[in-house]
């Protein structure tokens, strides 16, 4: 099964106001496309289960028929994509979903239904990369040898997997606070919420290996760095979100940390430091930090569903 297509503009356009911030500038901001990403891996799966697990029921639909027959049970999971160009590739029993701009005259996400976490940020890639597949769904869907070569649209630009990364790198505790006390490195509160015009610290402890340690280095992933977004409504909804309002490096990622880190593994068998990062004068809102490697890659934690970006969330009043 091999369908590539594009989905019609106009039938699903709910509202102008919707189709506008869509192509605007604000779509385009990172807390947008974070949002959306999250919005599309539970699309894409919804398209893997219809490609893979009902086969019997799916086979021989394509294009809107296929998306509507995978989201019929939940369409809010496709109407979310209003006024965006929504491209499917199904193959071997697998799917992907590729999000474009209005016209497909740019790719913005990329996601395979066979993985737990997002697998493409094509809207970081440039303003001029084209609306294609770039997922090799045979390699990571891990379909079996000698199974049908993929077209050129589904081989992709293998772009690093951060996933064995994150078995060597946890971070062992996290704890928003009013302060840190400067001689034991240690936070002074551990709150669940603040209040406006006060100051708020994430604090945390990060552990690993000295394999992790070689291959962070190796691949440029350092330092480590907390970006924080302030949400304007709650759930962080891309209507009216604000932009990123700060993206600060955090002190683990200064000159020497890697020489430190090197010496600790040296001495105890793994590496430990504590860091954090700080927000004076806070509006109100919900605000959420979320935990990046130098290249924007995201630092992955373990959940139930598999890996997923490290973020943390606090409630200001």
């Amino acid at each position: 099964m091999n369908n590539h297509f594009r989905l019609p503009l106009a039938g699903f356009f709910i509202a102008l106001v919707f189709s506008l911030n869509a192509f605007g500038e604000e779509a385009f901001s990172e807390e947008a496309m974070m949002i959306k990403a999250s919005e599309l891996t539970k699309l894409s799966t919804a398209v893997e289960s219809a490609v893979h697990y009902e086969s019997g029921r799916s086979a021989g639909l394509e294009g809107p028929a296929l998306l509507q027959f995978a989201t019929g049970h939940d369409p809010d999971l496709l109407s979310r994509f209003s006024g965006y160009d929504v491209r499917v590739l199904a193959r071997d029993g697998h799917a992907a979903v590729l999000i474009c701009t209005a016209g497909g005259h740019r790719a913005l996400l990329e996601d395979a239904g066979c993985t737990a976490s997002m697998d493409r940020h094509a809207w970081n890639e440039g303003a001029d990369t084209p609306c294609e597949f770039r997922l090799n769904l045979s390699v990571l869907c891990a379909a079996p040898a000698g199974g049908i070569e993929p077209t050129p649209e589904a081989k992709a630009i293998q772009i690093p997997a951060p996933t064995p990364i994150a078995r060597f790198v946890e971070i062992d505790k996290a704890v928003w606070t009013t302060g840190v006390n400067m001689d034991t490195k240690q936070p002074e509160s551990d709150i669940s919420g603040s209040t406006v015009g006060s100051r708020l610290m994430l604090w945390m402890r990060v552990k690993g290996t000295g394999e992790a340690l070689s291959k962070l280095s190796a691949e440029g992933k350092l330092p480590i760095r907390h970006k924080w977004f302030r949400g304007t409504i709650t759930g962080f909804r891309a209507e009216g979100v604000a932009k990123p309002t700060d993206e600060i490096e955090i002190p683990a990622g200064k000159r020497g940390a890697v020489e430190k880190l090197a010496t600790e593994v040296r001495t105890q068998g793994y590496f430990s430091w504590r860091t954090w990062s700080s927000k004076e004068k806070l509006a109100r809102g919900h605000w959420r930090v979320t935990v990046v490697y130098s290249d924007n890659t995201p630092v992955l934690c373990a959940a139930s569903s598999g890996w997923k970006p490290c973020e943390y969330k606090i409630e200001v009043r």
